[in-house]
């Protein structure tokens, strides 16, 4: 280990044990394997809640039009006799079959497709609640399921959402206490590439300069912090007894 820079480096940290200062603290929930983790928290998240508020705004037109809309009787067709201007009354539907919906208000005609709930009869009708201002805006069922069935999304990830919050706690305390504990090294860079996990940084092997241990190491830097070329010297933090969680320092910065 080295205190002193190598000509051609970056500055070197302060030595051990090292304040934690403002730019540090933030920065090291930008290190890439503490982004990792919350930025899965983040997308899990957004993807509950946009999947939970469109499964609830279905639930709530549906229950708006049961409790506040028009109840009328539309009649049943068969698809492809209603489309062929043939409706032939008195077929069988089967339950499942495509059926379509034909009902009147204020002497126009509205027409729906739907899925028959149960075995039908061409001709036959069946109940249908319409919105008052809008008679395109429809029900054929009134059974509404409960509103916990419409949030089952946000209910499992929520918990995969925290798991991976406190994972990222965690990470980021491991963190901050290598910013502040862990050991500085020189290391050589001796190639770099793009990063599975964290595409805005890459994964840069490296050697320890003026070591006895000649083990490669590998730190991910983002890329906005300026990746250093083969054969550049930067400077690592390293665990007291963990060489594969080394931090370039530079990520602090």
């Amino acid at each position: 280990m080295t205190q002193h820079d190598h000509p051609g480096t970056e500055t070197a940290p302060p030595p051990a044990p090292r304040n934690l200062t403002a730019v540090a603290a933030r920065r090291s929930w930008m290190e890439p394997r503490v982004r990792t983790w919350w930025v899965a928290a983040l997308l899990l998240l957004l993807f509950a809640i946009g999947w939970s508020a469109r499964q609830y705004g279905s639930w709530n037109r549906q229950m708006t039009l049961v409790r506040e809309g028009v109840k009328l009787d539309a009649s049943v067709w068969v698809p492809q006799d209603f489309k062929a201007n043939n409706r032939i009354p008195n077929r069988s539907i089967q339950t499942g079959a495509a059926i379509i919906l034909l009902w009147e208000v204020d002497g126009r005609e509205y027409t729906g497709q739907s899925v028959a709930a149960t075995s039908l009869i061409s001709g036959k009708t069946i109940p249908l609640w319409v919105d008052r201002n809008d008679p395109e805006r429809w029900t054929d069922s009134d059974n509404i399921p409960p509103l916990i069935r419409e949030l089952v999304a946000l209910i499992v990830l929520i918990p995969v959402v925290l798991i991976c919050v406190l994972v990222a706690w965690i990470m980021r305390r491991q963190t901050v206490s290598l910013w502040k504990k862990g050991r500085l090294f020189q290391a050589v860079t001796v190639s770099s590439r793009l990063s599975a996990t964290a595409p805005f940084s890459r994964q840069v092997r490296c050697a320890l300069v003026d070591s006895h241990d000649k083990r490669l190491l590998t730190v991910s830097i983002p890329t906005r912090k300026g990746v250093p070329a083969q054969g550049e010297i930067f400077y690592i933090l390293v665990p007291p007894t963990n060489f594969n969680r080394a931090v370039a320092v530079r990520c602090f910065g």
